[in-house]
């Protein structure tokens, strides 16, 4: 937590709470480690102030809550108090110390089938007591599977739960609401879901334990929903791996409800009499596309079934899916993006890294806010690290490659700052405290989806919709182009760390914590804290470098790789000499994650008919 901010204490069971520490969350919701004077520990999940306004995620809030209270069984969390406030809503549960099954299989050492099964079969306990209440989780995955270090498993998150005599394809956005990795063929396809939907959620968990691998091998959501309906796992890797438990993952996982089995009980039972569980040689290392694993993804129930019934489906050039707003987006509904088009290489590329079209001085515009602007006029420049292998994680900026960004920008000359988000959102984050004499430091603990949202509700403030300002978050391309401010060294001041602390706050400089913004000198094109001070949120999808020229770059149209969102800038935490903060450096974080360090800064794109801004100083 901000150690700004009041330490929130609350009361259950006779005694009084403190927060301690945030243990995790999502994009909606926080949890947190509470203490009581005695040391006994509690969880506490928290609905996040900046969604406290949205009736239709209190409704869930409140739905988990009541979902858990129903249940008592050691292989499901049990909830304490329910407070169903709306200015500070929480759910008080039991704390499980350990870690959840999600972190240990992203250990080097795969799980034993042996501790596979008991987890499976842990599990499988839990959801004999939670359809016993007529309750569907919805959302089985390891993330929510928690491993107690006395060995206890643990079924946690009910936040998608519905009871089965309810509307079950009902959820946000009209959509369906899950991981879809780990979704049924009758949850991906919108049809109505009962308990053997969590059974089938379950087989996939055990396949990727014994195997290492998910049950399928799309490279896209729209690959893997295709797949979930037509096509048979890969049945050939579960074989090899562990044959003792291919039946039962079969009877988990087969695609029509009525050849599964029909209840946890039977499930139990069958993998309890399971003897032949041995451990093969050689199983695949663990490869998890996180675009199917993280947080919810939304998919349109009519229009998938008429996209692949119809035969449009292209499994070389599938339909992406865009994920840029706020609310889980439906599947094939939004506009692909203009994906980035390869130009053939020059003959002998100059290496000067930055052409800029335009050498006229940078006109400022200040906007609604106090923000000051600055204007990025059209250019080239050779993007990525010139003499990568010196540091950490270089690879992940190579190869070099030519650039042209075609259309000119406005970019914020300073991060977004605590007062500017407070106006704007019309809230104060609660971890930062009451104190508003902080309002120059830059906003923090935000996830990329507020930053998104800032942007949207700023671009629609009246004074900016009469410029014609749309205000995003910067593409990785514009933020190095930017950051580079016509240089083509490690720095935007020489490829010496020599004077650094006249431009970089960092961990030698900084006292460990984030700075008002706007302190130290700025880039050449005016910018301030382009390194250092926060790490910055950009607009792409992280994934590897296109190894060729490109126009115009937004990264991938949904992640290759993993749903993680790139970073750019480093932060006032880091050691500047450890390489990170280098113009070409990149880094990454899940889109809902949110950290002390992770900030960001707005660019605004013009109406389309102007060439040059109409407005300056």
């Amino acid at each position: 937590m901000d150690p700004a901010s009041e330490p929130l204490r609350l009361t259950a069971m006779g005694s009084e709470y403190q927060i301690t520490q945030r243990l995790g969350g999502g994009g909606a919701c926080e949890v947190f480690l509470a203490q009581a004077d005695s040391g006994e520990q509690l969880a506490v999940k928290v609905l996040r102030p900046l969604f406290r306004s949205d009736e239709r995620l209190l409704r869930r809030f409140a739905q988990e809550a009541k979902s858990l209270q129903q249940i008592n069984h050691p292989n499901v969390v049990r909830v304490i108090k329910v407070n169903e406030s709306e200015t500070e809503p929480y759910i008080l549960l039991e704390y499980v110390d350990g870690k959840s099954l999600d972190e240990r299989m992203r250990e080097p050492a795969l799980l034993s089938h042996a501790e596979a099964v008991t987890v499976c079969c842990g599990c499988l306990e839990g959801l004999v007591c939670v359809h016993d209440t007529k309750i569907v989780h919805r959302d089985i995955k390891p993330a929510n599977i928690l491993l107690e270090r006395s060995g206890r498993v643990v079924l946690s998150d009910f936040g998608l739960a519905l009871e089965q005599e309810s509307d079950v394809t009902q959820s946000i956005s009209g959509g369906l609401v899950g991981t879809l990795a780990y979704m049924s063929p009758e949850q991906c396809a919108g049809r109505p879901v009962d308990h053997r939907s969590d059974l089938y959620s379950l087989g996939v968990v055990l396949f990727e334990m014994a195997t290492g691998s998910l049950p399928f091998a799309a490279t896209n959501p729209a690959a893997l929903a295709y797949q979930t309906l037509h096509e048979n796992p890969r049945w050939d890797l579960l074989d090899r791996a562990a044959p003792g438990l291919t039946p039962c993952v079969q009877k988990l996982m087969a695609r029509d409800p009525s050849q599964r089995f029909q209840t946890a009980s039977a499930a139990l039972q069958a993998l309890q009499s399971l003897t032949d569980v041995s451990q093969k040689p050689a199983a695949p290392t663990r490869r998890r596309t996180a675009w199917a694993v993280g947080g919810s993804f939304a998919v349109l129930a009519v229009l998938l079934a008429s996209f692949f019934s119809a035969g449009f489906y292209n499994q070389r050039n599938p339909a992406p899916a865009a994920a840029r707003d706020r609310d889980p987006q439906p599947l094939l509904v939004l506009p692909a993006p203009v994906p980035p088009q390869p130009r053939a290489p020059e003959a002998a590329p100059q290496k000067v890294s930055i052409v800029p079209l335009s050498r006229e001085p940078a006109p400022r515009v200040t906007n609604s806010i106090g923000s000051n602007l600055v204007w990025i006029p059209p250019g080239k420049f050779t993007m990525g690290m010139t003499n990568p292998g010196r540091f950490k994680h270089d690879d992940w900026a190579t190869p070099e490659h030519e650039v042209e960004l075609t259309r000119g920008f406005y970019m914020a000359t300073c991060e977004v700052t605590r007062a500017e988000f407070e106006e704007v959102m019309g809230v104060r984050h609660h971890l930062w405290g009451e104190d508003k004499t902080d309002g120059q430091r830059p906003a923090s603990v935000l996830s990329w989806s507020d930053a998104v949202e800032f942007c949207r509700q700023l671009s629609n403030r009246s004074e900016e919709k009469k410029k014609g300002f749309v205000y995003r978050l910067p593409t990785e391309a514009e933020w190095e182009y930017a950051c580079r401010a016509g240089q083509s060294t490690d720095y935007s001041w020489g490829d010496s760390l020599d004077g650094f602390e006249a431009y970089a706050w960092v961990a030698e400089n900084s006292q460990n914590k984030a700075q008002d913004t706007g302190k130290l000198a700025p880039n050449p094109w005016g910018l301030y804290d382009m390194t250092g001070n926060m790490a910055e949120w950009c607009q792409d999808w992280f994934a590897p470098y296109p190894g060729e020229s490109v126009v115009d770059p937004s990264g991938p149209p949904v992640a290759p790789l993993q749903p993680r969102r790139v970073m750019r800038g480093s932060s006032f935490n880091y050691e500047i000499k450890n390489g990170g903060h280098r113009s070409a450096s990149r880094s990454h974080h899940d889109q809902d994650g949110f950290r002390s360090y992770i900030g960001f800064r707005v660019v605004a794109d013009i109406p389309l008919d102007q060439s040059q801004p109409s407005v300056g100083l």
